[in-house]
């Protein structure tokens, strides 16, 4: 779950205005904010769960050009700089806001049963772990649902590789002479 290329620096202004554009929904829930900076970081976090599934660490890596078409929106003075949050009791706060504003569920056991299964059947049709990778966050963002710590994905990824190479293994197996599948067990046993 690297950065998107759209916090880059470089950003068009296309991207910028299909990316961080707000929604008079949108602008209502963030003035419940107080203070500029508390409702641009809130405006950052919105925009940014809403495209990725997950909220940002810190807000360095977000580019002034994204920060200050925030501001123009929410009707606030351009900045120099976004600092990080200083309360986490207030970050703690507007991410459960955001959460609950845009929908979005928890990572579970069940969620993980259902991506789990999604992606045996993406394996199935050939999809190698680079395009599970994209295809389990883009189903996670469909289903709203924030994304689970990336260890977890890639466990689920390895898990779903694995589980098509053993019927790939097994369907093989099958077609063999019980003489050569014998063979083949003992050399699996080394």
């Amino acid at each position: 779950m690297a950065n998107p290329v759209w916090l880059a620096q470089d950003l068009s202004n296309e991207e910028l205005a299909h990316n961080w554009t707000l929604s008079p929904n949108d602008i209502r829930e963030i003035r419940v904010c107080r203070g500029g900076e508390n409702q641009t970081r809130f405006a950052v976090q919105l925009c940014f769960v809403r495209q990725n599934g997950y909220f940002l660490d810190s807000y360095q890596s977000v580019s002034l050009k994204i920060v200050n078409h925030l501001c123009l929106q929410i009707d606030l003075s351009p900045v120099l700089f976004l600092a990080d949050e200083n309360r986490p009791a207030t970050a703690t706060s507007y991410r459960s806001r955001i959460i609950r504003y845009l929908g979005f569920a928890s990572f579970d056991d069940k969620i993980g049963e259902q991506l789990s299964n999604h992606l045996r059947e993406q394996a199935t049709e050939g999809f190698q772990a680079r395009e599970l990778e994209e295809v389990s966050e883009q189903t996670l963002l469909k289903w709203k649902v924030l994304l689970p710590p990336a260890t977890v994905l890639k466990r689920l990824i390895s898990d779903a590789a694995s589980y098509v190479q053993n019927d790939v293994f097994l369907l093989i197996s099958r077609s063999l002479s019980e003489e050569l599948n014998d063979s083949a067990l003992e050399v699996q046993r080394f």
